[in-house]
């Protein structure tokens, strides 16, 4: 069996699920045809690697999503419209919800706080600033974390 062989397989059972027999034979073929698009746009024009993962990017998405299994199943998505879909159009609104979620709490989490600077003057005064733990302006304090050894003239 080949890697094309176990495609169609893996398409044919993911687009049979919850079918009868008589719908299971149209699964069958839109299977045939779907991988058919999938080999010439992907496999063909770019590699067995990315030809390999859509597949498995298909698979995955028709046993996942009852809604887009249908309307592959009932035509209302051609067979080369699902094989150059991307991923993103074939989530359901729960799944895009979700990775909405994870993305915005991925960029919050990501944003570092700037880290407060002390300025160390001339005469070997420390100044944190105000607002800062421990700042409340001039402080001898030289085991601050922050210190940036800046030497500003008092004038």
């Amino acid at each position: 069996m080949t890697y094309r062989d176990n495609a169609i397989k893996l398409l044919k059972a993911a687009l049979s699920i919850g079918l009868n027999g008589f719908d299971r034979k149209a699964a069958e073929k839109k299977a045939e045809k779907i991988e058919i698009h999938v080999y010439r746009k992907i496999y063909l024009q770019e590699s067995r690697e990315k030809y390999c993962g859509k597949m498995r990017s298909l698979v995955w998405n028709l046993r996942h999503n009852p809604v887009l299994r249908k309307k592959v199943i009932s035509g209302e998505i051609s067979e080369e419209s699902f094989s150059i879909m991307p991923k993103e159009a074939m989530q359901t609104n729960e799944q895009r919800c979700e990775n909405q979620r994870i993305k915005l709490e991925n960029l919050f989490t990501s944003i570092k706080k700037p880290e407060p600077i002390a300025v160390r003057y001339d005469n070997g005064d420390l100044y944190k600033p105000s607002g800062i733990i421990g700042g409340n302006g001039v402080d001898a304090d030289s085991n601050w974390y922050g210190v940036a050894n800046v030497i500003i003239n008092r004038h």
